[in-house]
């Protein structure tokens, strides 16, 4: 009766290995679901790449709230079906509507979405 269960369980840990080396987990945060890049160079290559275009991303965030004058915890950086943008509070939209350097996305009850020529896809 529990000679069938273990021989379940030792195939079921067979299975979650190759799926722990198959996929990239660092991913799963950012709901991301990808190959590993350790499979292929060219998948390497492109990990590395999208990890400097999120630094610059991250960089841009910084770079916004600075213009802005808010505390960078203020700015908040968002993905929505891959493509990033900001967000303030409506509170302080007051001063993004002085910035010509960004463009209004959407106002909602949430805050104020926009973006900057930079952040652009």
């Amino acid at each position: 009766l529990v000679e069938p269960l273990i021989d379940l369980e030792k195939s079921f840990k067979d299975y979650e290995q190759l799926v722990e080396q198959s996929l990239d987990l660092a991913g799963l945060d950012e709901h991301e679901y990808r190959i590993n890049p350790r499979y292929d160079e060219e998948l390497g290559e492109l990990a590395e790449e999208k990890s400097r275009i999120k630094v610059d991303i991250d960089n841009q965030q910084r770079r916004a709230a600075r213009k802005l004058n808010l505390a960078e915890d203020k700015v908040k950086l968002e993905r929505t079906k891959g493509v990033y943008s900001f967000r303030i509070t409506r509170k302080d939209e007051k001063v993004l509507r002085k910035e010509p350097a960004f463009s209004v996305i959407e106002t909602r009850k949430d805050g104020v979405k926009f973006t900057c020529k930079d952040l652009k896809p």
